[in-house]
Order: C-alpha cells, then structure tokens, then sequence
C-alpha cells in the first residue's frame, strides 16, 4: 500500500498544475490546485489508515507467546491484508 502511494504522489507532482484539470486522450495532461490537494489528503489518509493496521497487526502478532499461535494468526493476518485485493 505504502509502494502504491509513493508511486500515485509521484504521478500526481509530475503533472503540471492549471486553472483547470484536463483530461484529453484518456490521460490528464494537467491538474488544478484544488484537485491536487484533495488527492494529496486522500493520499495521506490511505498512508494514516495503513499505518494504523500495520501497528496493529504487528502488535497482534508481537502478543503471540507459542509458535502455533504465531502460525496460525500470521496466516489469519495474511488472510485479512489480502480481503481487499
């Protein structure tokens, strides 16, 4: 998710900014101010909700005191990460 980000912030600040967003040939060739920021905000919300679960499912996996457990919650952890995908 973090990977996805970068490279979507990376896209966005290569675009010059204008007084409108164009959208010509399916691909924007530029984009406004207004529109740049809100992407930006999106952006650092998907980082803030990321990292929040990230902390979590490594404090989840951290509390696991025998190796059958460890097993077992790291593949329910990898189940939950993969709902979205």
């Amino acid at each position: 998710e973090f990977r996805n980000v970068l490279f979507s912030v990376e896209a966005i600040v290569q675009l010059p900014r204008t007084v409108r967003t164009e959208y010509r040939e399916d691909a924007l060739h530029s984009l406004s101010s207004g529109r740049f920021h809100l992407l930006l905000a999106a952006f650092l919300l998907r980082v803030v909700i990321a990292s929040i679960l990230l902390l979590a499912g490594i404090s989840w996996l951290a509390r696991t005191t025998s190796i059958t457990e460890l097993m077992l919650n790291a593949v329910a952890l990898n189940a939950i990460l993969d709902v979205d995908e």
